[in-house]
């Protein structure tokens, strides 16, 4: 029906169904001679006397027959012409068209609403036009040109794609696993800038991702893709999905956010790697590993909860790209033999040559060892001849030094993993070591319980040097175990210090109960043994006044630790680390309790103390100094900071070096030193220097390097940079979730930061849920009156009001 009809009709049909049904008949032969007209006409006023539950479908379906257009092959649309139809959408028509301006041949794909153009399906074609627009992107189909036909149904001219489904082309190029792998990716990169755009597709599907003649994917059919309004409103969302592919909130009509997309790659990917894994039949032990790995990929990628989902497409080809490389993947569990077996596939030569250098080096010692032992074993024979007595003795005395030096030839290896000596290992490289050191050690010395106890105790307190405490907490109390034997009494000392670090450790991992039963014993035990003024008796009051404090017994805590300083004032105690200790947390109790005065003081004589006993330039005193600046900055003496921070950093790279610990740390306060100072810009400077420092020096898994990517972020949000913000702490929560505390403070500082970068980008309902999560685990952590638990509890109410 052509338009001028359809207008007839509408007119006429309004008309006549006002008058009498006899007089319908005269007015309809008066209005017009068309026959066609005329016949559509009765047949729609037929239809209105049906009832009227029926009779919205029936005239609806009616309209939409007569509002269709018949395009046929030659029709012009604009500067297009029709060549023929190319298939059916949801929504419209598809026609293969070819421009007609004289200009230049260009063939395109050419999409025409269908049926009456209600106001919901006008919108969606307004809606994709706008998207496909703002789209820019090799692999995204490119908007060419837009209008309406006569009868005014809009329609859209894109480009056309020649090509195939990514599913059959996979299949019709045979296509092996890492080819279908970076083919996905290149079609993630499309899914991800849009993301960027603040875009969800919302209708990912084989057939609206088409791979070229070049091989090159393109993604298609943005009609009822989801827009996030910058003001933090969500658009209403389309009932249409496709079956098989849509995820379990788009199912149940729920709102959608990218991980809805990220859901269907994940179904997608699975379909495309289905038949990799059929072709492979009885597969190897490396095979069926690299399949596990795969399916933890598409497993995370439609997990039922969005939350358990990849947080972005960029970090869902992150862990293909891992996969690629050979790097373990960051959805995979993080332990030692599956981080091992990468490293050795990716680092085999040089493992061999390390192990072949290994060995030169073990026969060259074990030569060594033979000579050293015959000569002595010639030297004990001759004193054998002179007196058999005094040569079992010289070599029992040999036998015991001997093993001496083995302990602490072994003790100082492990002591080596320390992340404050020059030279040190990634932290899960150091895990890797002390894990495999702590097997032998159980296997080999299980009859030798004092070379035991040594090396357990060794193992506890490098795990305890690498904030590792859930290792070190069961080390010392192997440790503890060993101990009790005949020897015991004689090591009473060391029994004790042994287990004041095994109650510090349990304080760090918030095991305030079992560490003060532990702390109980060991103040009962000291005072009984060694007098109520003995220097491990105060160490142990010391660390019951860190527990009160950190189990939010603040002013008890506080009082414990004023009453022990005077103790030892009186008791005028020598041992320099016993005060370093006492001072150092009394600066850290009064400073966290805003007594600001009373911090600088005691970090002052702290100070004084460790200049006296280690000297003005070692790694405590410059750390305290740290310590005092930092404090300047929680009592907002910002310029006081500046200007101790800055001849403090270059000491720190004169006598430590610029890839200390202190050092990037350092460079982060003088960063943040400087924007509270008013010095935003070249803060920034100080930033950027900092994480990448680390990241040279330790690596991205190393606390100091995601507590540093966390501080850029911040800043980044300062400077209106909200989605690299969001970017970064992403990246750094996908490494501290799956093997930090729920509580630590790492931890929630990452998702505090997130929720602050989500509320920037407007996306208001989802800043809100993350603040809510924030403010659990302050209220766990910190308690209801905690300046961060209130300052938090703010920022969620002035979202609350958006």
């Amino acid at each position: 029906m052509r338009a001028e009809q359809y207008a007839q009709v509408k007119a006429l049909f309004a008309e006549l169904c006002d008058l009498p049904v006899l007089a319908r008949a005269e007015r309809l032969r008066a209005g017009t001679k068309d026959t066609e007209v005329i016949e559509f006409v009765l047949a729609l006023l037929e239809q209105s006397q049906t009832p009227a539950v029926q009779i919205g479908a029936s005239v609806q379906k009616a309209m939409n027959w007569a509002a269709t257009e018949e395009l046929r092959a030659g029709d012009l649309l604009g500067a297009w012409k029709i060549i023929a139809p190319i298939g059916q959408g949801g929504m419209g028509s598809l026609f293969l068209v070819q421009r007609n301006d004289g200009h230049f041949r260009q063939r395109a794909a050419l999409k025409v609403l269908k049926g009456v153009a209600h106001a919901k399906s006008l919108e969606l074609l307004a809606r994709e036009r706008q998207l496909l627009a703002s789209l820019a992107h090799p692999n995204i189909a490119r908007l060419l040109d837009g209008g309406a036909t006569p009868a005014g149904h809009p329609w859209l001219v894109m480009e056309f794609i020649d090509g195939l489904p990514i599913d059959k082309y996979c299949r019709a190029q045979k296509l092996d696993q890492a080819a279908i792998l970076r083919l996905f990716v290149q079609a993630c990169s499309a899914v991800a800038f849009a993301h960027r755009q603040l875009i969800v597709h919302c209708d990912l599907k084989p057939a609206n991702l088409l791979v070229n003649t070049e091989g090159r994917p393109i993604l298609l059919d943005f009609g009822i893709a989801k827009l996030i309004d910058s003001s933090g409103s969500v658009l209403a969302i389309s009932p249409a999905y496709t079956p098989g592919y849509a995820s379990p909130e788009q199912k149940r009509s729920e709102p959608v956010t990218i991980a809805s997309d990220i859901y269907s790659l994940g179904v997608m990917l699975k379909e495309l790697l289905a038949p990799t894994f059929l072709a492979q039949g009885k597969a190897s032990a490396r095979t069926t590993r690299r399949t596990r790995e795969l399916q933890t990929i598409t497993k995370k990628c439609t997990a039922d909860a969005p939350a358990a989902r990849y947080r972005s497409v960029d970090a869902l080809t992150d862990d293909i790209e891992r996969f690629l490389q050979h790097i373990p993947l960051r959805a995979m569990p993080d332990v030692w033999h599956y981080r091992s077996e990468k490293l050795v596939r990716r680092r085999w030569p040089w493992l061999l040559a390390s192990a072949a250098f290994m060995l030169c080096v073990t026969l060259f010692s074990a030569r060594l060892l033979w000579e050293s032992q015959r000569a002595k074993r010639a030297e004990l024979l001759a004193v054998a001849e002179r007196d058999q007595a005094t040569a079992q003795r010289d070599r029992a005395n040999v036998a015991e030094a001997s093993a001496e030096r083995i302990n602490a030839f072994l003790a100082s290896v492990l002591s080596s993993v320390d992340p404050d000596n020059a030279k040190r290992m990634d932290t899960r490289l150091m895990r890797s070591i002390l894990s495999q050191a702590a097997v032998k050690a159980q296997i080999e010395l299980r009859k030798q319980p004092r070379e035991l106890h040594q090396i357990n105790s060794v193992i506890a307190d490098s795990y305890a040097s690498i904030s590792d405490f859930r290792q070190a907490v069961r080390y010392y109390e192997l440790a503890q175990v060993e101990s009790v034997g005949s020897f015991a009494e004689s090591e009473l000392s060391a029994r004790l210090q042994l287990m004041h670090k095994h109650a510090k450790a349990l304080i760090a991992l918030r095991k305030h109960d079992a560490a003060g039963v532990i702390i109980e014993r060991g103040i009962a035990e000291a005072s009984l043994k060694l007098g109520k003024a003995h220097a491990l008796t105060l160490a142990f009051y010391t660390l019951q006044a860190e527990r009160l404090f950190d189990a939010g017994l603040r002013e008890q805590g506080l009082a414990l630790a004023e009453e022990n300083y005077l103790r030892m004032k009186k008791a005028s105690i020598s041992d320099q680390d016993i005060w370093f200790e006492l001072l150092n947390s009394m600066a850290v109790m009064n400073s966290d309790s805003s007594r600001f005065e009373r911090a600088q003081a005691l970090l002052q004589e702290l100070i004084l103390l460790s200049s006296k006993s280690t000297g003005a330039t070692s790694a405590r005193t410059l750390r305290t100094r740290n310590s005092l600046a930092v404090l300047l900055l929680q009592s907002k003496r910002h310029a006081e900071a500046v200007q101790l921070l800055r001849p403090l950093a270059k000491d720190v790279d004169s006598y430590l070096g610029e890839n200390h610990v202190l050092a990037i740390s350092l460079l982060s306060n003088l960063g943040i030193a400087l924007r509270l100072s008013g010095e935003e810009r070249l803060s920034g400077e100080y930033y950027v220097n900092a994480h990448a420092r680390a990241l040279a020096a330790f690596g991205e898994n190393y606390s100091l390097t995601l507590e540093l990517a966390n501080n850029l972020a911040i800043y980044e949000l300062r400077n209106a940079q909200a989605p690299r913000a969001l970017r970064r702490i992403d990246d750094v929560l996908e490494i501290i979730e799956p093997s930090y505390a729920k509580l630590d403070p790492l931890l929630v500082e990452a998702l505090r930061t997130r929720a602050r970068a989500l509320a920037a980008m407007g996306q208001i309902e989802i800043a809100r849920v993350a603040w809510r999560e924030v403010i659990a685990r302050d209220l766990a952590l910190y308690g209801p009156k905690d300046a961060q638990t209130v300052t938090d509890q703010a920022a969620l109410g002035a979202l609350e009001k958006r």
